[in-house]
């Protein structure tokens, strides 16, 4: 679990420099626990779509719940200028990029689940 956390936290991180140029520590742990949530949310036997759909959720909330404890202060995204939002701390337009980027990390965990790794 360590390393799922330490590999979203990473990535999540990434994810925001490259997409925006920058990123804030508060991300970082929630892609770590939005990652570890992710991987248990694909224990399920659903299908791949109605997995990601819950993997965006998962994230989308997380980010409403950093949003309104980190970003109202720090100001680390605003989303007020994007149909949609709410408190412009999440949107639908990213809710359905947090669906796509969930695709294939739901497929990885589908194959490990299906070799007995996970």
């Amino acid at each position: 679990m360590k390393k799922t956390f330490l590999l979203g936290a990473l990535g999540y991180g990434l994810l925001e420099i490259l997409w925006r140029g920058y990123t804030h520590w508060s991300m970082l742990l929630t892609g770590g626990a939005c990652l570890c949530g992710m991987r248990r949310i694909c224990r399920s036997n659903k299908g791949i779509l109605h997995l990601a759909a819950r993997c965006a959720v998962l994230i989308t909330a997380a980010e409403l719940g950093v949003g309104l404890l980190v970003n109202r202060k720090k100001q680390v995204w605003d989303y007020s200028r994007l149909r949609g939002n709410l408190s412009g701390q999440i949107c639908p337009q990213y809710s359905a990029l947090w669906f796509a980027l969930s695709l294939p990390i739901v497929l990885y965990y589908k194959r490990k689940k299906r070799r007995g790794a996970l």
